[in-house]
């Protein structure tokens, strides 16, 4: 915050100023030092700016502003206000076509770098076409995540042809005529734009869209991996989320031991000289998605030199509906990943045909049991189907060991 001006000191320092032609300056800093005022940057204070029914508008702020914009001190009634530039100089007014009938006025204040008011009115034409476009809003983007969202319209003559009239979408997307919007985005930071839609007789439609593309939840596959003591070691970590590809870092912490090596890719390396052991570390993983900054988590890793993993078993769904058509799939799961695949033996009840075990490749951790209900018109009394981890080699019994899911009979009697 700026210190406020000390008016009881000007008199006595004015006049030796104004022998210095300075006066004006020291005027310049005690109106400088007010905030909350409307913006002193000239023809800045309000702006007026005219939108069509549905579409966006850029307000074009870059002579109010030295250092970059402010935020929305006051959002808009009507619409949504998203800086541009980076620092910001503009915000892109959307109208999200709803209200006000017959159009009107909306308005929203930003602040310029003094934090100082911009008071912005919009002015809304109003709607003419009887088409009406869907969805509203679009769901939440993260950078990495495929999208697949279809726009409809409604109210005209099929078929509809769309197109972006104003704005631009996340990098990474496109939109088909037929109103397929698809693709996986790219850049995290705020967007704004405008899709026109077109009916077979001309009529048309607007609708805005605005928000921000979020950097993506990422998580690390395996989070540990055993390796056979005496016997050299490779394995490539992956990174589901997030934009590929994805660099790797050891964190500051504890240490891998000598013969230990994490690349940049994330292939873990160790020799055959390395001591049997559990060795925890933290990475840094960071994608590879623009935007302000770059998108990291931390992830912890650990590799084991000699040892056994543990398995264990769930099921999901708890329950299916005999005639429903939906499974229920058990999986197995390591601990860790080993170098050579894993048979981990199963006891099960009574199920005709039920696998004696189940095999977890080398670097894996998961293998998947599908068990799909028959279905039939007879009543009969629900059926619970069981799985448990049974002794074997090459592993420990973890935690749960035993999963159970009903097959519930749909038919009456």
């Amino acid at each position: 915050m700026r210190p406020s001006a000390k008016r009881s000191t000007l008199p006595s320092v004015i006049a030796p100023l104004a022998r210095l032609g300075l006066v004006s300056a020291l005027a310049w800093a005690s109106a400088a030092a007010a905030v909350d005022q409307p913006s002193t940057y000239p023809g800045c204070a309000t702006r007026a700016v005219t939108v069509p029914w549905g579409g966006s508008v850029k307000v074009d702020l870059a002579t109010c502003q030295s250092f970059g914009l402010g935020d929305v001190a006051t959002p808009p009634a009507h619409g949504t206000a998203a800086p541009g530039g980076s620092p910001a100089d503009s915000y892109t007014y959307s109208h999200k076509g709803a209200a006000p009938a017959g159009g009107g006025t909306d308005t929203f204040v930003v602040l310029d770098d003094n934090s100082d008011r911009i008071t912005v009115t919009v002015t809304i034409q109003a709607g003419t076409s009887s088409i009406v476009a869907t969805p509203g809003e679009l769901p939440p983007l993260s950078a990495g995540t495929p999208v697949r969202q279809t726009l409809a319209a409604s109210g005209g003559t099929a078929p509809y042809r769309f197109r972006v009239d104003s704005g631009a979408l996340p990098k990474g997307l496109a939109l088909a005529a037929d109103g397929a919007l698809s693709g996986t985005p790219t850049e995290r930071g705020a967007y704004g734009f405008g899709v026109r839609v077109q009916d077979a007789r001309g009529q048309s439609a607007t609708l805005s869209y605005g928000g921000t593309v979020q950097g993506a939840a990422m998580s690390l596959s395996p989070e540990a991996v055993i390796a056979t003591p005496g016997v050299a070691f490779r394995h490539a970590l992956t990174v589901r989320g997030g934009v590929a590809p994805h660099q790797f870092t050891l964190e500051p912490g504890p240490a891998l031991p000598a013969g230990v090596a994490i690349g940049g890719d994330g292939v873990v390396t160790a020799s055959a000289s390395v001591a049997p052991g559990r060795y925890p570390v933290s990475l840094r993983v960071t994608d590879a998605s623009t935007g302000t900054g770059r998108h990291f988590e931390l992830e912890r890793f650990t590799l084991g030199v000699g040892g056994l993993p543990s398995a264990s078993i769930e099921v999901t769904p708890a329950a299916v509906a005999e005639d429903g058509g939906q499974p229920l799939v058990f999986t197995i799961s390591l601990d860790a990943a080993v170098a050579t695949d894993t048979s981990v033996t199963l006891a099960a009840s009574a199920l005709p045909g039920a696998p004696a075990a189940v095999t977890i490749p080398a670097g894996a951790t998961r293998a998947r049991l599908v068990v799909r209900p028959t279905a039939d018109a007879t009543a009969e009394p629900d059926e619970v189907v069981a799985f448990a981890v049974a002794d074997g080699s090459g592993y420990t019994i973890g935690s749960p060991a035993r999963a159970a899911g009903t097959i519930r009979n749909d038919d009456t009697r």
